[in-house]
């Protein structure tokens, strides 16, 4: 597991979520199983990988009480 100072966890996530944002109509082909799966957008793929940067509950409890935003839906 590699450990990132909190200040830069906490921008490496915003600028995902500025990201999510920007491609959130953008349309791509979700993958399952190594094949293609139904439409989705890179702006919900982006909040899912955002998912994946905040794995344990306790992380995800401090930033939240830093009002970090965790995920933006699209």
């Amino acid at each position: 597991m590699i450990y990132l100072p909190i200040t830069k966890l906490v921008n490496a996530i915003n600028k995902l979520a500025k990201f999510a944002l920007e491609y959130k109509d953008l349309p791509t082909l979700g993958w399952t199983h190594f094949q293609p799966a139904q439409l989705t957008t890179v702006g919900k793929r982006a909040t899912l990988w955002l998912q994946v940067q905040i794995p344990h509950q306790s992380t995800r409890a401090f930033l939240e009480g830093l009002h970090v935003r965790l995920a933006v839906w699209c």
